[in-house]
């Protein structure tokens, strides 16, 4: 009986635990904070592609302009290849997962290889794709993560897919 009572006993401290831990905000959105340091990071065809840092110094360019939606935003980084990975858009202000559409929000997203200097771009073939998700914005700084396909815009069958694709960037004053 001693056995049975202290097992009981055991459970319902359990479970009390488990019950009080839980609360009506933990299934409400938020905000992922940024991560530290500046960097964009992806694969291009299975290729780990990452920024460089150095002396406190990042390969990592962003810049933010106009409000509302004239809003442009440009994010890029170059490797020790001299390499680029970036993208630029339009109308974004806030955290959100939005879709490669030239007209509006995710206007173009690019691969640059800085040893052939062939850019792949997703603007000009129409079999290109993308996706770019926000998970933090201020007025300081953007994070996130993307993915997308692009193709060399003088032969639209020459293409790079990017994955896994991640950024932390501080925006420039200008």
């Amino acid at each position: 009986m001693k056995k049975f009572y202290k097992s009981t006993l055991a459970l319902v401290v359990v479970m009390a635990l488990c019950f009080t831990a839980c609360s009506e905000d933990d299934n409400a959105p938020v905000e992922e904070a940024p991560p530290a340091g500046e960097f964009v990071k992806a694969k291009v065809n299975g290729v780990q592609f990452e920024t460089v840092t150095a002396g406190g110094l990042t390969s990592v360019y962003a810049t933010r302009t106009g409000t509302g939606e004239n809003t442009q935003m440009i994010v890029v980084g170059n490797n020790a290849n001299f390499d680029a990975v970036g993208f630029t858009t339009h109308s974004i202000t806030a955290t959100g997962t939005y879709q490669l559409n030239q007209e509006i929000d995710v206007a173009g997203m690019i691969y640059g290889n800085g040893t052939t200097d062939i850019s792949y771009g997703t603007t000009e073939c129409p079999a290109s794709s993308g996706t770019l998700t926000i998970t933090f914005i201020d007025e300081t700084r953007v994070a996130g993560t993307f993915q997308f396909t692009a193709h060399n815009e003088d032969d639209c069958a020459d293409g790079r897919t990017v994955t896994e694709g991640s950024f932390n960037a501080i925006f420039n004053d200008e």
